[in-house]
């Protein structure tokens, strides 16, 4: 028997949600259960996000648990009905990252910080081929097919109508690194220039010289990404068995931490497009 999926982030704050209103409401599984005409099993998975609430169930707890004010019955819903998509990423890359993905392409406002290398929402495709190429999934093409895809078509999510408003800092070590060669470097270079020219893109140098990120103990990359409905800010943090996904009161405090390295510690605008380009002449 087929294992099944873990639910997506989005089924699980329904489902949290869920249990918070018939919490607040003082009442227990069994009689709403028994009100709803489900068995308590049911009711349990509902909100543990690990079985799609049906529109009919979710209108009648939302009548029951008296939330009266149209917009938010209209998100509590519209998540309702999105918690299971996995989107154009199903296929490409493992549950987890798909359900980032699903979020980030909500997002509303992004602020990437990165050490390692280019962030991929960034990555040019010969950049992004080159990097895979040596990868840890390099020996299976397959798999390095797939992910090469979806990295492309991850970028998109910057170029669509009602793209978010993404900001990037950059650590200026990742300008050094060029084994990838000059024709992928230069590329790389002249593709990050190209996205920073967009409305809703902007893109920052942190010296190399600067400490402020290891002040501020920021040890590794992280994305934040606040969403465009009422849903909590989410955060993406690189470790070395993979990224983790975190929401919560500890998002807010890496948030600020992005916010003082960008306006404080960084090269601003002008000064990191004209490195980036005084790379790109060196390169070239």
């Amino acid at each position: 028997m087929a294992a099944s999926k873990r639910p997506t982030w989005r089924a699980r704050w329904l489902g949290r949600k869920l249990r918070q209103l018939r919490e607040n409401k003082e009442l227990a599984v069994k009689d709403v259960a028994e009100y709803l005409g489900v068995r308590q099993p049911t009711l349990n998975r509902y909100e543990n996000g690990l079985f799609p609430v049906k529109a009919q169930d979710l209108e009648t707890l939302l009548d029951l648990y008296g939330v009266d004010d149209i917009d938010d019955r209209v998100q509590l819903l519209r998540l309702a009905q999105s918690a299971n998509q996995r989107g154009w990423w199903e296929g490409y890359v493992n549950s987890e990252f798909s359900d980032y993905l699903w979020a980030e392409s909500q997002a509303a406002r992004m602020r990437v910080f990165t050490l390692d290398t280019w962030p991929g929402l960034i990555q040019a495709p010969e950049f992004a081929k080159a990097l895979i190429s040596e990868g840890p999934q390099s020996h299976d093409p397959e798999k390095s097919t797939l992910l090469f895809k979806a990295r492309v078509m991850r970028g998109e999510v910057l170029r669509k109508a009602d793209a978010a408003e993404a900001s990037f800092l950059i650590h200026e070590a990742i300008l050094d690194q060029r084994d990838a060669g000059p024709a992928v470097i230069a590329a790389q270079l002249r593709y990050a220039l190209e996205l920073a020219e967009r409305p809703n893109v902007s893109l920052r140098i942190l010296p190399a010289a600067s400490w402020a990120h290891v002040r501020a103990g920021l040890g590794s990359g992280f994305r934040v990404l606040e969403m465009r409905e009422a849903w909590p800010t989410l955060m993406q943090v690189d470790t070395p068995i993979g990224a983790v996904v975190a929401e919560g009161e500890d998002v807010e405090s890496f948030a600020d931490a992005y916010d003082a390295l960008w306006n404080e510690h960084s090269l601003g605008e002008e000064g990191s497009i004209d490195r980036i380009k005084a790379v790109l002449k060196d390169v070239e």
